[in-house]
């Protein structure tokens, strides 16, 4: 084990070849777009960003890169060889995924893909192809479907990890249409980390990233607890295809599964969550109880006093307050606010704060939809 670190120390000291690796670069960028991205809808939808993009990216790499570090001994202990076609098919795959959304770009699907397509191959390997497809095809072929399905199933085992850590970061409050066709609040879970791995590959040392994502749509849970919940059914997926990999190496039919699964398994696990989400009820809804907090702006008066998503304003100076109008119809007649605010356990809390000239009427805080108007609106829709 210590031979193997400081022969990838001497590697990367002398050559930095970490620093020309043509697939760091797409890898890396990846979390840039959907930061990207997210700070759009936020904008769009709140007129700011609720987290700063700095942050997110450099967490995001550097958590990557520690999983990197340690997934890379794994390599080294399994002597899993790495060739550069196969990475060239990799990230080919992967970037092409990528254009669909970012959580197509995980190392399951160009992995599974890749795998069906190279056993299609191997039972068409005598059809004759003319120059210059014919070492494209031949590669295709060669593809190392045991070591990357191997690959993406260990992997996921430490996705839980990754989710656990860092899946609550840069979610994005959304609004989605519950199975009765009212509209209902909640949160899209959306991540995806760089992984860098070094190894030995085509007899020299090659460094190389791979890309993990996960997708999950909650409006019922608290996002901690859904946090949770979608790194256990990821642990779980990894569980099922390393077993898969394991029958693979015995019976080669299996393998056709495994490759089936890696793809069919990582999608499952996203629409059934959001198939389940759109039959639960909505946590996220203002009702009898007071104005559910989905969001709180950076730097507001909300932020100051400690308010966080998931809290329920009851009172405001006494008054009660059920939606985002009378919150804002009472601070823009107050100098001073006392909230009455339940957390996400039920307990009580006060919250006091001087009121600025330039501090906003809603305080900084992002209102769930109320549920009579939710109810109003599915009725208005039914008869149109």
């Amino acid at each position: 084990m210590f031979s193997f670190w400081n022969d990838a120390l001497s590697f990367v000291s002398e050559r930095w070849a970490f620093a020309f690796s043509p697939w760091l670069v797409p890898a890396y960028l990846l979390p840039l777009f959907q930061t990207y991205w997210l700070g759009r809808m936020e904008k769009k939808r709140f007129g700011q960003r609720l987290e700063s993009p700095a942050s997110l990216v450099l967490r995001t790499w550097a958590l990557g890169t520690a999983v990197g570090l340690l997934f890379s001994l794994v390599i080294d202990l399994m002597n899993w060889l790495v060739v550069r076609q196969d990475l060239i098919w990799i990230w080919s795959v992967t970037l092409l995924l990528s254009c669909l959304g970012l959580r197509f770009a995980c190392l399951s699907y160009s992995a599974g893909i890749l795998s069906l397509a190279s056993l299609a191959a191997e039972q068409l390997e005598k059809i004759p192809v003319s120059a210059p497809w014919d070492k494209l095809w031949l590669s295709l072929i060669q593809f190392s479907e045991l070591h990357w399905l191997w690959m993406a199933g260990a992997l996921h085992l430490l996705e839980w990890a990754l989710i656990r850590a860092d899946g609550e970061h840069g979610v994005l409050p959304i609004q989605m249409r519950h199975r009765s066709g009212r509209a209902v609040c909640g949160f899209l879970l959306k991540k995806g980390w760089p992984v860098p791995l070094l190894s030995v590959g085509d007899g020299s040392w090659l460094f190389f990233p791979v890309f993990l994502s996960f997708a999950r749509v909650n409006v019922s849970k608290p996002v901690k607890q859904q946090k949770r919940l979608g790194s256990t059914f990821v642990f779980l997926y990894g569980i099922l295809l390393c077993g898969l990999m394991v029958l693979a190496e015995k019976r080669e039919v299996v393998l056709w599964v495994a490759a089936f699964f890696a793809v069919a398994g990582h999608e499952w696990i996203y629409q059934w969550g959001r198939w389940l989400e759109r039959r639960k009820e909505s946590l996220f809804v203002s009702d009898e109880r007071g104005l559910r907090v989905l969001a709180v702006l950076p730097d507001s008066p909300a932020a100051a006093m400690g308010i966080k998503p998931g809290h329920i304003v009851q009172y405001f100076n006494g008054f009660r307050i059920r939606t985002m109008e009378d919150l804002q119809n009472r601070a823009a007649k107050a100098a001073f606010c006392k909230l009455e605010v339940l957390d996400e356990r039920l307990d009580r809390h006060m919250m006091h704060r001087i009121l600025g000239e330039e501090d906003p009427g809603h305080l900084g805080i992002v209102g769930a939809i109320p549920v009579e108007r939710s109810k109003q609106e599915a009725k208005q829709r039914e008869v149109t």
